[in-house]
């Protein structure tokens, strides 16, 4: 049936009354088939007419006197909202409405109807209204909002003007209002239609609170809560409540929520203190960060309740048990439950605005952690084992774990809630301390007993009720966690004296729970995850750790829980993994049978942990055959010799512990239809089994595991794992597989995967050292690994380049003296002829410069080559003696010309260099053979004295610096005549002398200069002292030149200076000598201005380059390259070259910004002690501005050259915060703001530091998130000009992404979620498909 025949239908049903109904079924069949006829046009294809007349044909049934039909027309309308147009599904919204607010008698007189019918529909109409304010879309919210919210609020104040009466036919109607309202402030708080509202629903929400109705109170609360969200702070906090505003809470005052609740508090009964503790834990859950205003209002008020209880509690105890009024008492109990959760909700939303209440927090809940009136422990706290180290097993009565104390009315007690919420309220206090000292030491808690929080939940472990018991131990596992991962020694000394009695008291735990059948295992759990964070813990008590064992053991017996299992195996593992070795041997025969029991389990993440406690015994084999070869005098704990331990195992036990291993792996490496985890575990263990104990197997054993690693790699999904298994094994003697193995693997060097071939590349790299290579396998490595070679991937081409060089190396190694050995050389110098060479000439020519590590792998395999005559020496040169157009093809082939030269003989390196010369002398000759020629002798001499090979050499490299009209030759034979330095120190004088000569070519002389030094430093070549100083004088005179180049190559030279004088014995000296200079040319003070006479404005002279201010940029750039360096001596003061952070020259402030940003990142030590006043000096210069005009004739051009400076600043903070984890991240959260506003490179920077700063301190960043939207907004919705070039649409493409990253990053933030601001951003976020699309991609990433 069409739909317009549908509605004609409908419409002509008239409405029936009460008395008489035709057909209902009709008509509700016909109303349903009319909303979904409508759902099914997904492309919204009714025109408007047609909605409205849907919407009102439907609309019309609700008047139907049957309620069937009315029901059924209720859940058609809840079909449309979200397929009609904003007009439809405001008049649904508004009919809706009308049913729900309008009262029965007057419904009843209208229809003529007196009976309560209707009465059952109104959850009918709020369920539809519900569903309508959850799915609507967002665009139609303002409208619905605006339609409902004053209407909801009327019918809430209904509930305070009726009594609560069950036959009143509308005393449902305030409930559903308020939870409409709760529905509705979850998704739109943040409306603008909402929140002028604010006063009416904080009025509504008191009045609710104040009735006596717990019901419309407890909704009340949720809905005020929801609603805060939107509420401005003057609504939530406003400001602090005199004594008469008190008196007048809930009836709208100026006075702020908080404030009003708290006064409120004042005057109600327990009950109703339940109630709003509830709703204040709500609205601290909701605002977030916010609360912190609250918090000097809210805590100390709440902390009084807790006292006055304990006072209510103590009087309590002086009376009869028939005397004591069960409700109240659990009313009372339920009161402290709740404030514990508030204060809970506090230390998590804003910690460190409570951190001037921690010890009234800490003390608060260690004290009523031990509430438990009900119940009299046998012996007193002195003795819970706390104490002493000794090993009495019953320092911890056994009475204090056991139910036979006094105690009654066991199903009545609620006293337990109370301990729990004080556990969890501790949980929430180590979440949110830094410092973890705090939560060990007694003195820092001002109690009555005076003992520290880890005192108070180990006191607690004989907890009678299973769930707080369980909640005390995970506290306790974590603050143990918390504070191995802070570290520091003493903490670590702190905990390793506490251990003993931790350990002691969840001995007595589990003694205690073993003698119960159920109701247990979660205990267990958590008793076994301890001993799991313990193991992390420098612990080493022999008989403690025995005891451990021994339970453990016992456990796998009689335990039939999986769960149970897999908690003990989960701590064998860690305790084989942390425990000194020599602590765990004495329990491995013992272990060993049970985890083989565990591991045929058909649960599979038992059998997978089983089979890592396989590998982890291993690994402790592995030690202690270490300890067996190492010095004897060793003092570490891990090295001692098994003999020598104090539980020996015997050579005997030990091969009993092997077989037991292999009987133990050798299943799981066999099975093929094993979980994939199982299978991946397992052939990490057998690797680790063949690792330690390869020569405790039998023959046919080891072959055997062997043989299974090898089917492995068959398998594309255990085929990267069993790669780095067997890499990790290399030097184990796997000769029974090796050639088949190396062959397989070879072959998977033409996968497309090229994580896989780089594994397989590390796996053959490793293997081949010890292997056999026979002619076939060679020819197979060359030609596979030639392959590789591609100047598109150094990467790739370095593994290759390595592999081909082991392969060559151990194929020499293993058939030299053989009968076959000239056939075999013969054989491989076909392949390298064939596949490696061309490859790596390939390489080398192409117009790419290869830089190391593939450039030292490069010559040191034609070195290989070249030595071992595998290739004539002449017919190798040849190969890479002709050269390329490209400057960076001839820069690589020299250095393999140097190569092949310097593996010869020196007869035939005399050759080569006379060739080479004569080149030079060739005037018609190719510019070309030139370069490579003169590269090629600027390598060689690097290695070698050339001026002795051929006479002259140096003068004939310094003639080639005034060639005319070939600057690449230039170039080329300054970095020879700097080279040839290195290998003959009679050449250096002849530069020194031309520079202080003022020789013209002085450009080309220093970068000589440079190179010769330089070389020098990464070669750790000794320079010569006397020289130093004549090198000293002469780049101290180029120090302020103006050439961009000269000042480059001083900087450097000064650089290698100070690293060549680690081994000289001059780095002090010419550190001094720069100290001096920086302190002549630097300029600290007010900058000065001067009179501009064209515009007869002050200039700011400052701001433009000097001759002082470049030898200070100079000196700092050789500082920065120097900290960059290999070598560097840490006992040097760079305050002086701080201290020209206060120079008035921009330039020389960047540099030092530079200098900073390098030694943090290379050699952070160097300015640890000054680090924080470092960091404020950086502070300020993050927001240093500098604009100056520049006229470009037809329009004035602004330029801020205070960008650089900003932007090294990020960097540092960068540094800061990531590398040395030092940044003081509250502080830093303005200036962050700023960065995040600031030029586009300096935001960029600040983006990448918002993202990490989001998920290492998210409080902070809710904080301050309100300031980072606005920028990042901007940047989101910035628009693309269309006269944009295609490279500034893709970084604004790129700018947007970034933004967006930072957004996506702070919405996992939960605080965040509550933040009114930053949910009308992501919501408008969520408008645009691209900016969703982009999301998605984040949270698939």
């Amino acid at each position: 049936m069409a739909t317009s025949d549908l509605i004609k239908e409908i419409e002509k049903i008239p409405t029936s009354s009460v008395a008489q109904t035709p057909e209902p079924d009709k008509k509700e069949d016909l109303a349903m088939d009319c909303s979904s006829d409508y759902g099914y046009s997904s492309s919204g294809g009714f025109d408007l007419g047609m909605q409205k007349k849907i919407c009102a044909a439907i609309l019309k049934q609700l008047d139907d006197k049957n309620t069937e039909v009315q029901s059924i027309a209720v859940k058609a309308l809840s079909a449309l909202f979200c397929k009609v147009s904003f007009d439809n599904v405001n008049a649904i919204a508004d009919r809706l409405a009308d049913l729900l607010l309008t009262p029965a008698a007057q419904a009843a007189g209208a229809s003529g109807d007196s009976s309560n019918s209707g009465r059952s529909l109104k959850d009918l109409y709020a369920i539809s209204l519900d569903t309508l304010i959850t799915t609507v879309p967002v665009t139609f919210g303002g409208g619905v909002c605006q339609r409902l919210v004053t209407r909801l609020i009327s019918g809430g104040n209904l509930g305070s003007k009726q009594p609560s009466n069950g036959s009143d036919p509308d005393a449902e109607i305030p409930l559903l209002c308020l939870n409409l309202l709760t529905t509705l402030l979850t998704r739109f708080s943040n409306n603008p239609h909402v929140t002028p509202s604010s006063k009416s629903l904080v009025k509504l929400a008191f009045s609710m609170l104040n009735s006596n109705n717990n019901t419309l109170a407890k909704a009340a609360g949720g809905m005020l809560a929801q609603g805060a969200v939107g509420f401005s702070d003057e609504v939530l906090f406003g400001k602090a409540a005199s004594s008469s505003s008190a008196g007048k809470a809930g009836t709208g005052s100026s006075t702020g929520v908080v404030s009003q609740m708290l006064a409120l508090l004042k005057k109600s009964d327990n009950a109703k203190e339940v109630v709003m503790m509830s709703t204040l834990s709500q609205l601290v859950n909701t605002t977030g960060h916010r609360c912190s205003q609250a918090v000097d209002e809210v805590v100390p008020t709440i902390l009084g309740i807790l006292t006055n209880s304990k006072e209510d509690e103590d009087d309590n105890s002086d009376m009869d048990d028939d005397d004591v009024d069960e409700a109240v008492t659990k009313a009372l109990n339920d009161l402290r439950a709740a404030v514990f959760q508030v204060l809970s909700d506090f230390q998590l939303a804003c910690p460190k605005d409570l951190s001037h209440y921690f010890n009234d927090i800490v003390s608060a809940s260690n004290d009523w952690l031990s509430f438990d009136p009900n119940f009299n422990y046998a012996d007193s706290d002195e003795e819970d084992g706390e104490g002493d180290d000794d090993d009495d097993e019953d320092e911890v009565s056994d009475d204090d774990f056991s139910d036979d104390g006094e105690y009654d009315n066991e199903d009545d007690d609620s006293s337990w809630v109370v301990r729990r919420a004080a556990c969890r309220t501790i949980v929430s206090v180590i979440k949110g301390n830094r410092q973890c000292a705090n939560l060990w030491a007694d003195s820092n808690i001002n109690n009555g007993n005076n003992i520290s929080v880890s005192k108070a939940l180990l006191k607690r472990f004989k907890e009678r009720e299973e769930s707080v018991r369980v909640d005390i131990i995970d506290a306790y596992t974590q603050l143990l966690s918390s504070t191995v991962t802070a570290g520091g020694v003493l903490l670590d000394a702190m905990l390793e004296a506490e251990t003993p009695s931790i350990v002691k008291n969840c001995l007595k735990v589990l003694k205690e729970v073993s003698k119960k059948k159920h109701g247990v295992e979660k205990t267990k759990s958590a008793i076994w995850a301890l001993f799991s964070s313990i193991s992390r813990v420098n612990f080493s008590n022999v008989d403690l750790i025995s005891k451990v064992f021994h339970e453990a053991i016992g456990d796998l017996r009689s335990t039939g829980s999986k769960s149970e299992k897999l908690d003990i195996i989960t701590f064998l593992k860690a305790a084989f993994d942390n425990f000194p070795t020599n602590l765990t041997f004495p329990h491995v025969l013992k272990t060993m049978p049970e985890v083989a029991k565990c591991a045929s389990t058909d649960w599979f993440k038992l059998a997978k942990e089983c089979v890592n406690v396989f590998g982890a015994i291993c690994d402790s084999f592995d030690m202690s055959s270490t300890s067996n070869n190492s010095n004897s005098n060793s003092s570490s704990s891990s090295s001692l010799d098994i003999q020598t331990a104090p539980h020996p195992i015997s050579p005997a036990d030990m091969k009993t512990a092997i077989n037991m291993l292999y009987e133990a792996i050798l299943p799981h490496l066999v099975a093929q239809d094993s979980d994939i985890e199982i299978k991946e575990a397992s052939i990490i263990a057998g690797g680790k089994l063949l690792q330690v104990a390869s020569d405790h197997l039998a023959p046919d054993d080891r072959a055997k595991v062997c043989n299974l690693l090898h089917e492995r790699i068959s398998s594309e999904a255990t085929r990267i794992v069993t790669l780095k298994t067997l890499t990790s094994i290399a030097s184990v003697d796997l000769s029974c597989v090796l050639d088949s193995l190396l062959s397989d693997i070879a072959e998977l060097l033409s996968n497309n995967n090229r994580s896989l071939v780089h594994v397989a590349l590390e796996s053959i790299s490793a293997l081949i050292n010890n292997a056999p290579i026979s002619p076939e396998l060679l020819d197979l490595l060359l030609k596979q690994s030639a392959t590789l070679i591609d100047p598109n991937d150094f990467t790739t081409a370095n593994l290759a380049v390595v592999v081909a060089r082991g392969a060559l190396g151990a194929a020499l190694t293993s058939n030299t003296g053989s009968p076959k050995s000239k056939k075999f050389k013969k054989s491989s110098t076909s392949s390298v002829e064939s596949y490696t060479l061309p490859k790596i000439l390939a390489m080398l020519k192409s117009n790419k410069a290869v830089e190391s590590p593939l450039a030292e792998s490069i010559e040191q395999i034609l070195a290989d080559v070249t030595a071992g005559n595998i290739v004539e020496f002449q017919t190798l040169l040849s190969q890479f003696s002709d050269p390329v157009a490209s400057l960076d093809g001839n820069r690589n082939l020299a250095r393999a010309v140097a190569s092949v030269c310097t593996a010869t003989t020196k007869a035939n390196r005399k050759g080569v260099v006379a060739s080479m010369l004569q080149t030079l002398d060739d005037v018609q000759g190719d510019k070309s053979a030139k370069h490579l020629a003169v590269l090629s002798m600027g390598q060689l001499g690097t290695m070698h004295d050339l001026p002795e090979l051929s006479a002259g050499i140096g003068e004939k490299l310094y003639s080639q610096l005034s060639v005319k009209d070939d600057e690449d030759l230039r170039s080329c034979a300054s970095f020879a005549l700097g080279r040839v330095c290195v290998g003959s120190k009679k050449t250096l004088p002849l530069i020194l002398n031309a520079l202080n000569a003022d020789d013209k070519q002085f450009v080309h002389l220093l970068r000589a200069l440079r190179e010769c030094v330089s070389a020098h430093n990464v070669k750790e070549i000794v320079f010569p002292r006397d020289e130093a100083e004549n090198v000293l004088t002469v780049l101290a005179k180029f120090i302020n030149s103006d050439n961009e180049a000269v000042c480059h190559s001083v900087s450097e030279g000064f650089a290698n200076l100070l690293g060549c004088g680690e081994k000289g014995g001059f780095t002090d000296q010419t550190f001094e000598a720069m100290k001096k200079l920086l302190e002549k040319n630097g300029h600290i003070g007010d900058p000065p201005k001067k009179l501009n006479e064209e515009t007869n404005e002050m200039d700011d002279d400052w701001r433009k380059p000097d001759i002082d201010s470049i030898s200070c940029q100079t000196l700092l750039n050789g500082v920065r390259h120097y900290v960059s360096g290999k070598h560097v001596c840490m006992s040097l003061d760079l305050t002086p070259f701080l201290s020209v952070m206060g120079d008035t020259n921009l330039g020389v402030k960047e540099h030092v910004l530079k200098l900073i940003t390098a030694t943090l990142f290379y050699r952070p030590g160097l300015l640890a002690a000054k680090l924080p006043e470092i960091m404020v000096t950086v502070g300020n210069l993050a927001r240093l501005t500098s604009l100056i005009t520049v006229d470009l004739g037809p329009f004035k051009h602004t330029v801020d050259k205070g960008i650089p400076l900003r932007k090294e600043a990020a960097k540092i903070h960068d540094i800061v915060l990531n590398k040395l984890g030092k940044l003081d991240v509250e502080s830093f959260m303005s200036l962050l703001a700023f960065m995040l506003a600031d030029d586009i490179d300096v935001a960029i920077a600040g983006h990448g530091l918002l993202v990490k700063l989001a998920a290492s301190h998210p409080t902070e960043v809710a904080g301050g998130a309100v300031d980072f939207l606005e920028p990042l907004d901007k940047i989101i919705h910035k628009k693309v000009k269309s006269k944009d070039t295609e490279t500034e649409k893709e970084k604004a493409a790129d700018n947007r992404r970034s933004a967006m990253r930072s957004v996506w990053a702070m919405s996992k933030i939960k605080m965040l979620k509550t933040n009114k601001k930053f949910m009308t951003t992501t919501e408008r976020l969520g408008k645009n498909a691209s900016l969703v699309k982009m999301w998605m991609g984040f949270e698939a990433e």
